[in-house]
Order: C-alpha cells, then sequence, then structure tokens
C-alpha cells in the first residue's frame, strides 16, 4: 500500500510536470504573438505616418505651430529663428526640410491663431508620445530664447501641450520645469515698470536713457566700456549682412536699428 502512494504520487508529479511543462511552453509562444502583433501594428503606423498625405499634413501643422510661439510675445528674434531653424535641422531633411521652412515663412506672415487644435491633431496623428514630449520642449525653448515670456505664451503653451494628449504628470513636470523663467521675467517686468514709471515722471529723456540700457542688455547706469563692448557684440549678432534670407534681413535690421540708436543716445 505505501510503494502504491508513493507510486501515485511520482506519477502525478510527473504528470503535473508535463502540464507545467505545456503551459510554459504555451505561455512563451503567446508571448512571441503578441509582441510579433505589436511588431507589425508600430510597422503599420509607422508607415502610416510616412504617408505623403500626412506627412504633408504634419509639416503644415508643425510650421504653424512654431509660428504661433514665436509670434505670441508680439516680436519675432533671431533668437527665436535660430532655435526654430535648430530643431527642423536636426530631425528633418530633404524634402520635409524645405517644405517646413517655407511653411514656416509664411506662417510667420498670416494670422493662424485659430489653427492650434487642428496642427495638434494632425501632429497626434504623425508624432509618437516621445516625438510630442520633445516637441514641447523645444517650443519652451523658443519661448525662452527670447527672455520675454509673458502670459499669452505660457497659456498657448499650456494649450499645445493639452491638446497634444500629454499626460498630467508630463504637463506639470514640464510647466514646473519652466516656470523659472516665467517668474523670473515676472520680476523683471515688475521691477522694470517701477524704473520707467520713475524715469517718466522725471523726465522724457531719463525714460530713453534707461529704455537704451535695457536694449543693450545692461543694468541703468552700466560703464561706458560695457556699454561699448554690449554694443559691439549686439551689432555683430544683428547686423543684417549676417544673412541672406530678404524676411530675416529685414527683421535683423530693425533690430540693428535699435541698438544702434540706443548706443548712440548713451555715448552723446
Amino acid at each position: 500500500m505505501e510503494l502504491f502512494a508513493i507510486s501515485f504520487i511520482a506519477t502525478l508529479a510527473l504528470f503535473g510536470g508535463i502540464i507545467g511543462h505545456a503551459a510554459y511552453k504555451d505561455m512563451k509562444e503567446e508571448e512571441k504573438r503578441l509582441e510579433k502583433e505589436k511588431e507589425e501594428k508600430e510597422a503599420k503606423e509607422k508607415k502610416a505616418r510616412n504617408s505623403p498625405y500626412l506627412k504633408s499634413r504634419r509639416n503644415r501643422a508643425l510650421a504653424g505651430i512654431i509660428a504661433l510661439v514665436i509670434k505670441s510675445d508680439k516680436v519675432i528674434s533671431l533668437d527665436e529663428i535660430d532655435q526654430a531653424l535648430a530643431y527642423i535641422k536636426r530631425y528633418y531633411t530633404g524634402s520635409d526640410y524645405k517644405e517646413i521652412i517655407r511653411l514656416l515663412k509664411i506662417s510667420l506672415k498670416i494670422n493662424n491663431e485659430k489653427f492650434v487644435k487642428q496642427s495638434c491633431i494632425w501632429l497626434r496623428q504623425t508624432l509618437v508620445y516621445s516625438e510630442c514630449i520633445a516637441l514641447v520642449e523645444f517650443l519652451y525653448g523658443i519661448a525662452c530664447a527670447s527672455k520675454n515670456i509673458n502670459k499669452a505664451e505660457w497659456g498657448l503653451l499650456y494649450s499645445i501641450m493639452d491638446r497634444l494628449g500629454l499626460e498630467s504628470d508630463d504637463i506639470d513636470y514640464l510647466s514646473r520645469k519652466y516656470s523659472v523663467f516665467y517668474v523670473q521675467e515676472k520680476v523683471k517686468r515688475q521691477s522694470a515698470s517701477a524704473t520707467t514709471e520713475l524715469s517718466v515722471e522725471g523726465s522724457s529723456r531719463e525714460a530713453q536713457v534707461a529704455n537704451a540700457y535695457r536694449l543693450l542688455g545692461l543694468d541703468f547706469g552700466a560703464t561706458a566700456d560695457e556699454v561699448k563692448s554690449a554694443f559691439r557684440r549686439l551689432a555683430r549678432k544683428y547686423h543684417p549682412d549676417t544673412v541672406q534670407d530678404e524676411e530675416l534681413k529685414n527683421v535683423l535690421s530693425e533690430k540693428f536699428k535699435e541698438i544702434s540708436m540706443a548706443y548712440k543716445l548713451l555715448t552723446e
């Protein structure tokens, strides 16, 4: 009887082992099947995203969104243009690069504020989640490039994140990451406003002098050497002869004229 019990237990163990092995084999095969389905789905989605139709929509949406962020502070600066060109050149090549640049030039000239919602829909169709995150980081970079982040820019960036379908944790993280620039700008604006009010009460020339220091990126009362050094640095950066594009030449000409007038005023 005891021998029979031992034999019965051994048989059950062997049978259980066979079943367990078969179950394990089935599980691994199921994992392979799911992995293959996932790869096929991703390949299909990638192929769809790269279709001429969706690529055309993506290029239009990307150019429109970039232009909106650049124009949101009512000033088109060279730093913002440089940021945009660097991003486009990094992620897009050939005909896509040329097309986005062409569309960006057009978008900078027109009023496309109502285009945000549709642009984000098209971008969600053609970008994977990680690419959406990278795009938002880049757009924040444009906003920070001008050192002039205002309420309109901040609200626009938040709207873009929301419409791109970013998860709440990622939206909170990016908002906290770049909030320091917004806070600093608010403090800077309050300080500048107080200085301007005091200057206006004194005389219009004092207000002009304060504004001239601001245009050169200097604190009020900077030395003559600091004024000269700042002007030379900005003159090299914003001289219209440094670019070929006529639109950029016009932008640089206006900026160059501003800093030249500021320098003249401070050295009279």
